[in-house]
This record gives C-alpha cells, structure tokens and sequence, in this order.
C-alpha cells in the first residue's frame, strides 16, 4: 500500500510505493488558497492511478484543514470537475 506524505519543505505532496516517490503534486499558498500547481508520476507508473490516488489524497488534506484550491495543473482541474464532491473546494 503506498504512504502520503505531506513534504512541506519540498512544497509538495508525494505518494510512495516501496520507498519510491511515484507521485508528486507541487503547490504554493496564496493567502488562504493552496495553488496545485503540478503533478507528476514517477516513470513506469502512468495509467495505474497514481496520480488520482495523489489527487484525492491531496483535496481530503486540505479539506480538513480548510483551504481553497486553485487547479492550476490541468489533471487536477479535470479530477475536480469530474468529481462534484470537490467542487465546493474551489477557490
């Protein structure tokens, strides 16, 4: 089972599998939004729901936090307009 884990010094998020990162979404905070700038999958690991699994993982930290979102990375903007139960998270 791959770990989340939230590497605020790096500004960014990351999914682990085995001690790999196979996933990252990169971020910045604008007052009180957190800008998804940019996700990524590690190599090998496209199409096997890495980065949604980021994705989801990312919007249900920071629901619990409180904070806004502005999908600046297409795939993030894509996954929350698929998925109305994000949509209230839009900034």
């Amino acid at each position: 089972m791959a770990e989340f884990r939230h590497n605020a010094a790096a500004l960014r998020y990351e999914l682990i599998d085995g001690g790999v990162v196979v996933g990252i979404l990169r971020y910045r905070q604008e007052g009180p939004n957190t800008v998804l700038e940019h996700a990524e999958t590690a190599r090998g690991f496209g199409g096997k729901g890495v980065a949604s699994s980021l994705v989801t993982e990312v919007l249900d930290d920071l629901r619990t936090n409180d904070r806004l979102v502005v999908a600046e990375c297409s795939f993030v903007r894509a996954f929350i307009d698929s998925r109305p139960e994000y949509s209230d998270m839009l900034a």
